[in-house]
């Protein structure tokens, strides 16, 4: 829907000499191979003119979709091929996870300085940041389930997620050795979250307005690129404070609605 709605307005907000690249965008996306798309343009998504694209931000849900295809592939052929494999289940799956975590982060701090839109854009550099999660998840039974050094640490997590937000620019060599520092924040904070006491992170980020916002938050994610692409392209310039403002409630909005009319309903539907 979003792809739809946003081509559509690229009719409307993008000059004519874009739409043929738009495009190809739109249909790459919509099959997952976004971020295939922008490496084999030699696209550098951190310098970009913003206005070029509204659909650049689809390359990280292409890495994801593409991850869940080949992470069922994987195990299914570990437990084909290893014996004792369906005997220990969980090991298997531990020891499998940790290969691909070690041998996708060796690859991204290998590739990151010398191809840095390849490392930036291909799975095999970024599987390991997914991989971390799921090696979190079978691990997470084992982890106490309260503890006094989650409060101070699910700060920490938050800390190194922010710092790694608004410190990262241009110049930083991503992912590489630098994509560890928001990869652990986040890791920290899953953790610390079965905790959510009041002097945790995750005890503030269990508010109400935070667990809205998580709600709609892939429709969220969906939404406001194209909209902060489709102003910068009408107005030919940022947007100040008043216009910034104006974009987020409008995404908001139209996450909202695509949530409840469009996503529950298909989740939920017999």
């Amino acid at each position: 829907l979003v792809l739809i709605l946003a081509g559509l307005g690229t009719l409307f907000f993008l000059p004519p000499i874009r739409l043929e690249n738009v495009a190809r965008e739109i249909a790459a996306s919509a099959i997952y191979f976004q971020n295939i798309l922008l490496y084999l343009q030699e696209s550098d998504y951190l310098s970009q003119d913003l206005a070029e694209s509204p659909f650049k931000h689809y390359w990280s849900l292409s890495i994801e979709e593409q991850f869940y295809i080949f992470w069922p592939l994987l195990l299914g052929l570990v437990f084909i091929v290893v014996k004792k494999a369906a005997a220990y289940p969980r090991t298997t799956m531990i020891w499998t996870t940790g290969a691909v975590l070690a041998v996708s982060l060796i690859c991204s701090v290998w590739v990151t300085p010398q191809d840095s839109a390849g490392a930036y854009f291909l799975p095999h550099t970024r599987f390991w940041e997914l991989a971390a999660g799921g090696m979190l998840a079978l691990l997470f039974p084992a982890l106490p389930a309260n503890s006094r050094w989650y409060a101070p640490f699910s700060w920490l997590g938050v800390a190194a997620v922010l710092f790694a937000a608004f410190a990262f620019d241009e110049t930083t060599r991503f992912p590489g050795y630098a994509a560890l520092l928001p990869v652990a924040g986040a890791l920290i904070l899953l953790t610390t979250g079965r905790d959510p006491g009041s002097w945790t992170a995750s005890g503030l980020l269990s508010v109400a307005p935070a667990r809205y916002l998580g709600d709609i938050s892939y429709s969220l994610y969906l939404w406001h690129w194209p909209l902060i692409t489709f102003y910068l392209a009408w107005e030919g310039t940022s947007p100040n404070w008043l216009a910034g403002l104006g974009v987020i409630a409008v995404s908001v909005l139209l996450s909202d609605l695509t949530k409840r009319l469009v996503e529950d309903p298909l989740r939920v539907s017999p």
